[in-house]
C-alpha cells in the first residue's frame, strides 16, 4: 500500500480470498503462513486480527520456505502483485528473482512428501517457467502462471475478474487443480485474449501440454468432490453481428439457469483500439456494461461507444448471490462505419476580462 500502487486493492482482495478458500477447504490457521503488509484483518472470523503472520519481505518468504514448512504432505505457494521478466515485486524496494525462488524450492523439496504447487498471478509471470524448470527438475513441482512471459495480467473489478480469483473460486467449488485451471484459463481468454495462462506440471518449461493437464487431474487443495453444477449458466446471448451508421447496440442475455438468485449480469468489452497497457503494468479497467433485468430471465444493457471500425469483443458473465460466476459467453460485433460525431466548444471571455491581455 504505497503511493501510486493502483494494484494494491486487487492484490489484497485476491490474497484474502485465497486465504478464506483454503480455510473453508479444511486448512487451519496453523497450516497457512500469510505474508502481507495488511496485518489488521480477521479472515477466519474468530474476532482476532491475527491471520497475517508477517510483513511482505524476502526474508519472510525465505523463512517460510526454508524453516516454517518443516514437513508437509503438500505445499501451495500463491504469489499476487506486480511482476516483470523473471521478477516478482515483494514490496517497494525488494524483488523476488526466479533463481532465488528456485533455490528456496530446492531447499524445501525434501520436506514435502507430495506435490508443490506454485501459483503466480502477476504481469509476465510466465517468464518464471524456464528458470524454475531448469533448477527444479521434479515432476512433483507444478507451476501455474496467469500470463505468458510477454503479457500483462488483468485485474478487473478490483481483482474479482482476474485469473487467480476465478481459479480460487473453482477450488472453493470443489474442483481439482485441472478443472479450476481450465475454467479460469477459458474465462480470461474469452475476453482478454491478450492474457494466456500457463501450466507446467512436468518441469520441462513447456506449458499446457496434455501431460501437464493430466498431472494435475485429481489434485485437490482440500475438500474434494463438490459439484460446480450450481454455477450459473447463461442460456443464450444476442448482440448485433454488425454495426453500421450507429454508435450503440443492445446486449441481451436470456435463459440464465442458477441454483441461487442471480446477483449480477454484466458484459466486458475489448474494443479494436484496446491493447495491453504499458510493458510491466497490470490492466485494471475495461469498459463494463451492466445488464439489468427487464423481465424474468431476461437481462439487457446498451453499449454506446462504437467509435472506430473493427471487431469489438464482448464477454457476458452472470454471478449468483454466493459469488459463483458463470462461464463467459463471448460474442464479436464487427463495426464497418460507425456514426462519427464531432463537437467544438469555446468558452471565451470579454475584452474587459483580466485575462484578455495574456498572450
Amino acid at each position: 500500500p504505497i503511493p501510486g500502487n493502483t494494484l494494491w486493492d486487487a492484490t489484497r482482495l485476491c490474497a484474502n480470498f485465497a486465504y478464506r478458500t483454503l480455510i473453508y477447504s479444511g486448512y487451519t490457521k496453523d497450516d497457512i503462513y500469510y505474508i502481507s503488509p495488511d496485518n489488521s484483518v480477521d479472515l477466519d472470523n474468530d474476532g482476532l486480527a491475527n491471520d497475517v503472520d508477517a510483513d511482505c519481505t524476502l526474508d519472510q518468504l525465505e523463512y517460510a520456505l526454508t524453516e516454517w514448512v518443516d514437513s508437509a504432505d503438500m505445499l501451495v505457494i500463491y504469489l499476487v502483485d506486480h511482476g516483470d521478466i523473471t521478477a516478482f515485486r515483494m514490496n517497494e524496494t525488494e524483488i523476488l528473482d526466479t533463481s532465488v525462488l528456485a533455490e528456496w524450492l530446492n531447499i524445501v523439496r525434501p520436506a514435502v512428501t507430495g506435490n508443490i504447487l506454485v501459483v503466480d498471478d502477476s504481469c509476465h509471470s510466465g517468464s518464471f517457467l524456464p528458470g524454475l524448470a531448469a533448477m527444479n527438475y521434479d515432476p512433483n513441482i507444478t507451476v501455474i502462471t496467469s500470463a505468458k512471459s510477454e503479457e500483462s495480467a488483468y485485474f478487473l473489478g478490483t481483482g474479482t475478474v482476474s485469473f487467480s480469483s476465478i481459479f480460487w473460486m473453482e477450488i472453493l467449488n470443489g474442483l481439482d487443480v485441472d478443472g479450476a485451471y481450465r475454467f479460469a484459463e477459458t474465462a480470461v481468454q474469452e475476453i482478454y485474449q491478450l492474457q494466456n495462462p500457463q501450466l507446467d506440471a512436468n518441469s520441462n518449461g513447456i506449458p499446457n501440454e496434455s501431460e501437464d493437464y493430466a498431472s494435475v487431474s485429481g489434485m485437490y487443495l482440500g475438500m474434494s468432490g463438490a459439484s460446480s453444477a450450481s454455477r450459473p449458466v447463461i442460456g443464450s446471448v444476442s448482440v448485433p453481428a454488425t454495426i453500421e451508421g450507429t454508435e450503440q447496440a443492445t446486449i441481451r442475455a436470456t435463459d440464465i439457469q442458477s441454483g441461487e438468485d442471480i446477483a449480477q449480469v454484466w458484459a466486458i468489452v475489448r474494443s479494436p483500439g484496446n491493447t495491453s497497457s504499458s510493458y510491466n503494468a497490470p490492466v485494471l479497467w475495461l469498459p463494463t456494461i451492466p445488464l439489468d433485468p427487464i423481465e424474468p430471465g431476461i437481462y439487457e444493457g446498451i453499449y454506446s461507444d462504437f467509435n472506430i471500425p473493427g471487431d469489438y469483443r464482448f464477454a457476458i458473465y452472470a454471478r449468483d448471490v454466493s459469488g459463483r460466476v458463470s462461464a463467459p459467453i463471448a460474442r464479436t460485433v464487427t463495426v464497418s462505419s460507425p456514426l462519427r460525431r464531432r463537437a467544438i466548444l469555446v468558452a471565451a471571455c470579454t475584452s474587459d476580462n483580466i485575462f484578455w491581455d495574456v498572450t
